[in-house]
């Protein structure tokens, strides 16, 4: 059976939790730090949204996103395209865990 539809609408609020393949480490040093927070902030600029607070740790991540005009769902997308577009090897993302939070 297939999971319920993401509820959306502008203001909603997520925590995002993100862990690498295999629970492999997502970044190996402080480049691919930067590289993440350089891909999230390209991100918000395309797809606008309120990062309210964000963690990066070696093998997971977490983000506090409020939407405004677009769905998680496709800032999400856009985010992992351009870690694509930019051919990194080292943040390869394939689970991500998103919680509707309440307002």
């Amino acid at each position: 059976m297939p999971r319920k539809p993401r509820v959306w609408y502008p203001g909603a609020m997520y925590h995002v939790t993100a862990r690498g393949n295999r629970k492999n480490n997502l970044v190996r040093d402080q480049r691919d730090y930067q590289r993440y927070l350089h891909l999230l902030l390209k991100s918000k600029a395309n797809t606008p949204f309120i990062l309210h607070s964000y963690c990066l740790m070696p093998n997971h991540i977490h983000l506090i996103i409020e939407t405004i005009d677009h769905p998680l769902s496709f800032i999400i997308f856009i985010l992992i395209m351009q870690n694509i577009l930019i051919g990194s090897t080292s943040i390869l993302v394939t689970f991500f865990k998103i919680d509707i939070m309440q307002s």
